[in-house]
């Protein structure tokens, strides 16, 4: 957002009065209404600081700001007027979110003054957000780049539910897409605390025995309780904790909660969960739905019904575990390509596993690797992924 100031009110002497003063040391624009101003930021228009006069015919200057409060959360707001009483001034305070009152007429040294710590007040409010923002994003990136290493199967599994998400979400307009798709990448966490063993048992689609059952709930809930601890991602933290409870309530977490009770993320991060490993054990789309219409009790038949809706199943649709397959020299292996099957050295020792997506760090490794080890060479990768279904 740039630090533009923009100034509203009804009277147009007003407006030349306050323009031909300010534009001196501001970039200043003028709307002569909350309808005009309202448009202006309708169109992409953003503004460090809004003045807005208290009587205005149409709509008053609190209902304006209470509107700019809804758009544009950043943007300081000062209110111009000629008197006010005490209720109106809480009025405009909890629904505008007004910074400053200014008397009217208002003096123009004045006027700039209280511009200016408008000003440092927006830039004090969006650097704590931007700081917020590369702080939440470096811990989510720190996050999957570590599954990446440690578990770069479940990390391509994660990437995998994370665009089913983004197309489900973008086709709905979801306000909480975001929210989803880092659930759906950090999902996959918990396999970092399992034995080899039950995860290969997770991934074929075999059933857990007791103890293996209360390994995963453990591990679930250790990637819950880490989650939790970054701001901003406390229910991510809840969806990744029920991503795998059943619709009816059984299932972990062991919490009472059943049907629309349990998050909505968590209902649609285990439907687009059980598409992908229906995928990888080479079923298809279809299949994968089919399998969840049929068990009602496990996933939520309402949401089964609007994926099927959204992606508009074909009968005659082919499993999607056919794949078009390259093999590629270390000098061709490039972060963003998928391994088919595993890089090994010449003694047996797996580098990475088939399933794997090349990261920067994992590319580093096999590098390594090849340094001081011989690598079975060629690599087998997959050169592209059949495109999701579209409407």
């Amino acid at each position: 957002m740039s630090e533009k100031v923009l100034f509203v009110d009804d009277d147009p002497n007003t407006l030349v009065v306050y323009q031909r003063f300010l534009q001196r040391k501001f970039e200043v624009e003028v709307a002569g209404g909350a309808e005009e101003a309202l448009a202006l930021i309708g169109k992409g228009a953003s503004y460090a600081v809004i003045v807005a006069d208290m009587e205005m015919p149409g709509m008053s200057g609190t209902e304006f700001l209470e509107k700019t409060r809804l758009s544009s959360p950043d943007t300081v707001r000062m209110m111009l007027t000629g008197s006010i009483d005490p209720q109106t001034a809480i009025e405009a305070i909890n629904k505008g979110s007004v910074y400053r009152f200014l008397s009217k007429p208002c003096p123009a040294d004045v006027f700039a003054l209280a511009i200016e710590e408008a000003l440092k007040q927006y830039r004090l409010v969006t650097a704590e957000r931007e700081l917020l923002e590369q702080t939440l994003a470096g811990s989510i990136k720190v996050l999957v780049d570590m599954l990446a290493l440690v578990e770069p199967a479940a990390f391509v599994v994660g990437e995998r539910v994370r665009d089913y998400l983004r197309d489900f979400g973008t086709a709905r307009r979801s306000p909480d897409a975001w929210t989803f798709e880092v659930a759906a990448l950090l999902s996959q966490i918990r396999f970092i605390a399992l034995p080899s063993e039950v995860t290969e048992k997770v991934r074929k689609g075999k059933p857990l025995d007791v103890n293996e059952s209360e390994m995963m709930a453990r591990a679930t809930g250790a990637s819950h309780d880490l989650i939790r601890n970054i701001p901003r991602l406390q229910l991510v933290a809840e969806i990744v904790l029920s991503q795998q409870k059943n619709y009816d309530g059984s299932g972990y977490p062991q919490d009472g909660a059943s049907e629309t009770a349990i998050p909505y993320g968590a209902r649609l991060l285990k439907i687009f969960s059980e598409i992908v490993d229906w995928e990888n054990r080479g079923g298809s789309l279809r299949e994968a739905l089919a399998h969840m219409e049929g068990n009602p009790g496990q996933f939520d038949p309402a949401l089964v019904v609007e994926v099927l809706e959204r992606f508009r199943i074909d009968p005659s649709d082919t499993p999607t575990g056919a794949k078009e397959i390259r093999e590629v020299a270390l000098a061709d292996l490039a972060i963003g390509q998928i391994l088919m099957a595993s890089i090994m050295t010449s003694a047996g020792l797996v580098v990475l596993a088939g399933g794997s997506k090349i990261t920067r760090l994992l590319l580093e490794r096999v590098r390594n690797f090849a340094a001081i080890q011989r690598l079975v060479e060629p690599f087998r990768i997959e050169v592209k992924r059949p495109p999701m279904p579209t409407p």
